[in-house]
């Protein structure tokens, strides 16, 4: 195998793309790189927020946050994001000391409270009318109660009550029987007594 005299080499002998002294001597930038940034590179056109269709306020803002491009706002959103914890539509403002009362009603209607008293649905026990529910209704209402939580304490209460009535029951109960026993106890002294005086002997005269 062999390679033909001047195959992959220069003129002057050396291999292709190497430069000589001579070379370098008559162009000292022959063969170097052109660094990034040079005169000689292509220069990055900042992003125009002007031909973004935003806003007075919304360039306003890009410019008081010195966002170079979209990509800074996306960035700076998930960082907001990481921050608060939740997603912007799961965030509730509460009122302020100064607000009026009323200011409440948003953030108890956004927690889940029925638009209406009427909408609650409270279990009542079994042989109850409900009337008593019915009255409690607007009150749970007016207090922002949710379903869930209006549920928990008729569940709670209707318990409560049931306990109640069951250790009233129980403690009459045990009343009656222990009056019963001592009912009967009496009886029986009584009838003794008067079965013994009834069989006692007369003194016989002399």
């Amino acid at each position: 195998m062999w390679i033909r005299k001047g195959l992959f080499r220069d003129a002057d002998g050396a291999p292709a793309g190497t430069v000589t002294p001579a070379a370098a001597a008559a162009d000292p930038g022959a063969g170097a790189t052109p660094a990034s940034g040079s005169p000689g590179s292509t220069p990055v056109t900042p992003f125009d927020w002007a031909k973004a269709g935003l806003d007075p306020e919304g360039l306003a803002l890009v410019s008081e946050r010195q966002f170079k491009a979209p990509s800074d706002v996306v960035q700076s959103y998930r960082n907001l994001e990481k921050l608060v914890g939740v997603p912007p539509d799961r965030i509730i403002k509460l009122p302020g000391e100064k607000d009026p009362s009323d200011s409440w009603n948003a953030v108890y209607d956004r927690l889940g409270r029925p638009k209406a008293a009427t909408d609650y649905k409270i279990p009542v026990p079994e042989g109850d009318s409900g009337e008593f529910a019915k009255a409690l209704a607007p009150i749970f209402h007016e207090a922002g109660l949710t379903q869930a939580q209006v549920q928990k304490l008729a569940e709670k209460h209707n318990a409560l009550i049931a306990d109640q009535t069951k250790q009233q029951t129980t403690a009459a109960e045990a009343k009656h029987t222990a009056e019963m026993t001592a009912l009967n106890k009496s009886g029986d002294q009584t009838t003794t007594k008067t079965t013994t005086r009834s069989i006692k002997p007369r003194n016989s005269s002399a």
